[in-house]
């Protein structure tokens, strides 16, 4: 958001079939929030995102000039980020408010949403209307009454719907063990620990920053 305006919106990439029983997938986003309303806030849920958050803040890698200048620029002239909070602004949460997170969900409601499928053909809807800068065809009209009141999935589906569970994987303590004795200079190589005909596993231990960052990358020939 930026000056306390924002929009909440879901993207959804569908297949060709997804395309034509778009409503059908309407229906389950607002069933699932409808879950997400009868269910109430969760408390651990904005604790595991603090954490997370707060560890990705403190251990930021160093990132562009010029993305950094726009960043900090742009929080700089936003009237609701308060000085102390100019350089963490978008990247903590600040304060849990199950109230106010009731509210924003209360305005997430089949009568108050707009729909926008972008394809290159919809078999339903001839584009008459040419949009001004881009002469992009469009159309444009009024939701149907079924896809506004009591938008609703099947019971079948709806009993699928869960809130994701508890990560058991997030850390307590991100301090990073020293060795008695720190190479001088560190290794620039990594170490083959596996060959075989189908497999290679190389490794590299930092011995330089000591910092709470890993790093896997996968190279699947077939």
């Amino acid at each position: 958001y930026y000056d306390g305006f924002g929009t909440f919106s879901i993207a959804i990439t569908a297949t060709p079939k997804g395309l034509e029983n778009y409503e059908a997938i309407v229906s389950v986003i607002f069933s699932y929030i409808n879950m997400l309303i009868e269910k109430g806030p969760q408390e651990w849920y904005y604790q595991e995102l603090s954490l997370i958050n707060k560890a990705k803040f403190d251990y930021k890698d160093k990132e562009g000039a010029e993305t950094y200048a726009r960043t900090i620029s742009s929080g700089a002239h936003n009237q609701f980020v308060s000085p102390q909070h100019i350089l963490s602004h978008g990247a903590l949460p600040r304060g849990y408010d199950a109230n106010l997170i009731s509210k924003c969900l209360s305005y997430l409601n089949p009568g108050n949403y707009r729909l926008f499928i972008g394809a290159q053909e919809h078999k339903e809807v001839e584009c008459t209307l040419e949009e001004k800068h881009y002469k992009i065809l469009h159309h444009i009209s009024d939701l149907p009454s079924h896809m506004t009141l009591g938008v609703n999935c099947s019971p079948n589906v709806a009993k699928l719907l869960h809130l994701p569970g508890r990560n058991s994987f997030l850390p307590n303590d991100l301090s990073v063990a020293k060795p008695a004795t720190i190479a001088d200079p560190p290794a620039l190589e990594p170490v083959l620990l596996i060959k075989s005909d189908k497999l290679e596993a190389w490794f590299k231990k930092d011995d330089q920053f000591f910092t709470p960052h890993g790093s896997i990358g996968l190279a699947i020939s077939s």
